[in-house]
């Protein structure tokens, strides 16, 4: 099943009309829509958006420096009772508040990505803060994702590049699952890898000659983000997009919390990755000679180049 089955995703120039062309297409009025966003997300965008874009829907909730925890979950629940829909603009936590919310009071949500931060778009998963304990929680997949080029330029550049290195951990991911398989016998599920890899690895060919405020290189970075997120969708599981990165990642973010409350997620897995990368590599050293050349073939030598890290 490809993202296009399910989800209705549009990336353009000026998006709004093909939001509303959307609304009509599915016969969703705006009275029916609670619209919720960040407010700092809002007050750098909102001059991008058509005059009072907001008063045209049933409602609109903006939170103050929001976490995606049981707080605000409370108030977007409540707020959108009586509606049928959620629409967020933002990223991360605005995402992840109103999938997690949709899920829990059954309402259908969709979103305007306000940078590509992160892989979650697509994924059936929320990353929610439960009596100060964060928990991956099931949640909904959105009807539909909409990205406004103008919006993702004006995005910290901090934050696109944070959502690459979400994206490019794969590589980390995919050496822990087929040593999974040699080992364990794990079954991967082939075609969450496939769809990351086919486009990640156009990128690794091409990327010097991107520039983050290169709307083809945003476009590029869009499907792969959401492909990520998708490859989690199909396998039921975040394994094809976490693994040992994300491992350590969360065990420095428990240890040493007040230490890296200043890095993005993805930036942290830049460096997790990188690490990371740095011990497969060392593990290979370790088996036979037949299952190093092997895993060589079908990794390192064909996919890998740490320069996209240091890039970053």
């Amino acid at each position: 099943m490809n993202i296009s089955d399910k989800i209705h995703v549009k990336i353009n120039q000026k998006i709004f009309s093909k939001i509303d062309d959307f609304l009509d297409v599915n016969n969703i009025e705006k009275r029916e829509v609670l619209l919720v966003s960040d407010m700092n997300i809002w007050e750098k965008n909102h001059h991008l958006f058509p005059k009072n874009f907001e008063n045209n829907f049933g409602d609109f909730l903006i939170l103050e420096n929001p976490q995606a925890n049981d707080f605000n979950i409370k108030k977007i629940t409540k707020k959108s009772r009586n509606f049928k829909y959620i629409f967020g603009f933002g990223s991360g936590t605005i995402n992840d508040l109103c999938k997690y919310s949709a899920f829990k009071i059954n309402k259908k949500y969709f979103i305007l990505i306000s940078a590509l931060s992160m892989n979650g778009y697509v994924s059936k998963n929320a990353s929610i803060e439960i009596n100060g304990h964060k928990k991956s929680l099931l949640a909904t997949l959105p009807i539909a994702v909409f990205a406004d080029l103008r919006i993702l330029k004006n995005a910290p550049e901090r934050l696109n590049k944070a959502g690459l290195a979400d994206v490019l951990c794969f590589y980390s991911c995919q050496f822990d699952l087929i040593l999974a398989r040699e080992v364990f016998l794990y079954q991967i599920n082939e075609k969450s890898l496939e769809i990351q890899s086919k486009l990640i690895n156009k990128f690794e060919k091409n990327y010097l000659n991107f520039s983050w405020q290169d709307e083809k290189f945003l476009k590029v970075l869009f499907k792969m983000i959401l492909n990520s997120g998708w490859a989690m969708t199909i396998a039921e599981s975040s394994a094809p997009a976490s693994q040992s990165e994300h491992l350590l990642a969360h065990v420095l973010t428990m240890k040493y919390g007040d230490r890296v409350d200043d890095f993005f997620h993805g930036e942290l897995i830049s460096n997790t990755t990188i690490n990371c990368l740095d011990r497969q590599s060392k593990i290979l050293e370790t088996f036979s000679e037949n299952l190093f050349e092997k895993l060589i073939e079908n990794y390192f030598e064909e996919i890998f180049d740490e320069n996209i890290f240091y890039k970053l």
